[in-house]
């Protein structure tokens, strides 16, 4: 089995996650009540899952040395074995000695998972150019999807993922697996600082959606946000809007704005 086959078995539960996953649940928690009308509920995001594909690969590897080997021609679980160095050798032992298909993809399930939600907080605390590295990393794998794929199907991914996709994710494998390792990159760097920032205030989230709308955002933009599953192909250009106007952003608080948009990203089911 190919490394680049287990990469994208790999990225497909944590791409929900770092790019559209929980979309709506995030807009309803920072929009006003000036600008929400509508409760949007929760979008579960999975985590960084081993598929079956991934699985059988695993599998016929009796020995972690050689599990880890096949990992460590990612870049993405380079990074995780160096940022998280004993939370790795953990899931490494754990996949060897699992008996089962079933159980090496729950294994895989709840390590990124797991670790994802357990280290959301230093996001808060992460510089603001690990911060920029992953809006700007989201932004392009949602960019390259509405190039190849048009708003629909863009607009599809940022609601249900890389399953509603035609063809998955591996078209997008390079901005796919750069979205990831800029999530955990930024999660690492706000560890090392560790000096959380307080979140925003609802009279800053204001002036940020007053800026997005001086600067060409209509009214059925903000809505697509707030109500994403309504929303249609509007979605897309809505999101990348957003994304666009949270890189460009100059306000003092502009930096606790982007944390609190990952974090509540990262802290999804």
């Amino acid at each position: 089995m190919e490394i680049e086959q287990i990469l994208l078995a790999a990225l497909l539960g944590g791409i929900f996650a770092g790019a559209g996953g929980g979309l709506g649940a995030f807009m309803a928690g920072f929009l006003p009540s000036s600008y929400r009308n509508v409760v949007i509920g929760g979008m579960a995001a999975g985590g960084l899952a081993l598929s079956q594909i991934a699985v059988d690969a695993l599998k016929s590897r009796s020995l972690g040395n050689e599990i880890h080997a096949e990992l460590q021609q990612s870049r993405m679980f380079v990074i995780i074995e160096e940022e998280f160095p004993e939370e790795y050798a953990g899931f490494v032992r754990e996949i060897s000695q699992s008996k089962s298909d079933d159980s090496a993809f729950k294994l895989g399930n709840r390590f990124t998972t797991n670790l994802r939600k357990t280290h959301a907080e230093y996001l808060k605390s992460a510089s603001s150019s690990k911060l920029l590295d992953f809006i700007e990393a989201d932004r392009r794998l949602a960019n390259a999807i509405r190039e190849r794929d048009g708003d629909e199907m863009c607009s599809a991914f940022l609601l249900a993922g890389p399953g509603s996709l035609p063809n998955g994710l591996t078209p997008y494998a390079v901005e796919a697996e750069l979205s990831v390792e800029a999530l955990f990159l930024a999660i690492s760097d706000g560890r090392d600082i560790d000096n959380p920032r307080s979140s925003p205030s609802e009279a800053e989230w204001v002036e940020l959606l007053e800026q997005w709308q001086s600067e060409g955002a209509t009214e059925d933009m903000v809505a697509a946000l707030a109500n994403p599953e309504s929303a249609g192909a509007n979605l897309c250009g809505a999101y990348l809007s957003f994304l666009t106007l949270l890189i460009s952003y100059e306000a003092i608080e502009a930096d606790a704005i982007r944390a609190e948009h990952m974090f509540q990203k990262a802290i999804l089911n």
